[in-house]
This record gives C-alpha cells, structure tokens and sequence, in this order.
C-alpha cells in the first residue's frame, strides 16, 4: 500500500507540475508569443522537471528495485500518452471531412495544451504533429527514467561510502578494544592464580593444625607397640628396686 501510494504521489506531482508549467507557457505565449528559441529552453524545463522528480522520487523510496522504478515511469507518464493516443486514434477513426471543431476542443485541444511545453519538437516534425507529441512524451519519461537511475546510482554509492565508513570505525574500535580486554584477561589470570596458591597455603595449614591435634588422642588412646614394651620394662624395673631396698631393710632390722 505504501509503494503504491508513492508512486501515485510522483505521478501526481508530475502531472501537476506539467500543467502548471502548460498554464504559465500558455500565458506567455498570449503576451510575447513564443519563439524557437524561448521553445527550446521551455523544453528543457519539461525535461529537467521530470528529470528532478524522478531523481526525488528514488531518494524519498526506501524499494530501489528496477521494476519499481519503471512502475512509476510508467504511473507518471500514462495520463499524458493514453491521451494523445485517444486523440490519435480518433483522427484515425473518423473520416477528416467529419472532424469539426467539437472533436478539436474535446480531444484535440487539451492534448496539445498539456503537450505545449513541446512545441520545439512541433516546430521540427512540421509534417505530422502526432509525431511531435508522441515524441514529447518519450522524451519525459526519458528524463523521468534517467533521474531515476541517476538517483539510484548516488543512493548506492553513498550506502557503500557509509558501510566502509562503518566497517573501518568498527576496526578501529576492535583494535583499541583489544588490548584493554587483553590486559583485563591478563589481570584476571593472575588474580585467579593468586586466589589458587592462598588456597593451596590455607588448605595445607588447616591439614597440619588438623594433624597437630590428632597427634596426642593417637598416643593416648593407642600408644606404639615400642613404647608399652619400654614401659613395661620401667615398670618392672622400679618393682625389683623396691624388691631390694625391702630385702636390705629386713636384712638390717635382724642384724
């Protein structure tokens, strides 16, 4: 719906602006007439106008697509050429003794009055002025079509400029980034390293402690096998000492 209505939107604005341009060549030509040359530069009016709005028309669409560009040379153009090709055929048709002047205001004069900004070519095809006018319209949708593509091509090329533009601003960044992160990676490491070894210290510290602490309920609960033979053989010792201090008392009290 809304490529439509924009390309309605070009073909209307076009059309007007041809019948504006009709109206004021019309004035002119009532005041000062119109001479070849004052005939080739409203010509080139005619074409620079569709030549703009063909141009605008490209720039303000977002669909840049070949077939909607012919679409809207073809909206633009039609009210104008169907017509003078109405106007044709019916010069065809009816018999040139019949034509009278209700044929020339009904068909004949608007066809030449929206085709006057091309009566230079008028003044070259003096032969048959159907020529002329179906010439005058070629040559709009010409200059249509070609601001078309003009617009078309500087649209692309500037979207080109911008996507390197684009590219190398993300380059650029990518590199400054880089060694930031780099660096943060870097840093994290060393810190993650760090936290590992204080780890490490504090898991080996808690073992020991751990160990420290056991050590005494181990030989209290189980003592060595080593260790009861010694005390057994203090034991024994202390008891044959006392054995023999007895056995000297009594040998004293009988003397």
């Amino acid at each position: 719906m809304k490529r439509n209505s924009t390309i309605l939107g070009s073909a209307l604005l076009v059309n007007l602006i041809q019948l504006i341009l009709c109206v004021i060549l019309y004035t002119i030509g009532k005041v000062i007439g119109i001479n070849t040359f004052l005939a080739l530069i409203v010509f080139i009016i005619e074409l620079f106008i569709w030549f703009v709005v063909g141009f605008r028309f490209v720039i303000s669409y977002t669909d840049s697509k070949i077939s909607s560009l012919i679409l809207a040379m073809v909206y633009a153009i039609i009210p104008i050429f169907v017509y003078t090709f109405i106007t044709f055929m019916l010069s065809i048709i009816i018999p040139e003794a019949n034509q009278g002047w209700s044929q020339f205001f009904f068909a004949l004069s608007p066809v030449v009055f929206i085709n006057r900004p091309g009566v230079f070519l008028a003044k070259i095809f003096t032969s048959n002025g159907y020529i002329a006018l179906f010439l005058n319209c070629v040559c709009m949708a010409a200059a249509f079509y070609v601001g078309e593509i003009l617009a078309l091509g500087f649209k692309t090329g500037k979207q080109k400029i911008t996507d390197r533009r684009e590219r190398a601003d993300n380059r650029y960044n990518t590199h400054q980034v880089a060694p930031i992160k780099n660096e943060e990676i870097k840093e994290n490491n060393k810190q993650a390293s760090k936290r590992q070894v204080d780890t490490s210290k504090q898991n080996k510290m808690t073992r020991g402690q751990d160990n420290v602490n056991q050590a005494p309920t181990q030989n209290s609960t189980q003592p060595p096998k080593q260790k009861r033979s010694q005390i057994h053989a203090q034991k024994k010792r202390e008891m044959n000492l006392r054995k023999s201090q007895n056995e000297n008392k009594n040998t004293g009290e009988n003397n």
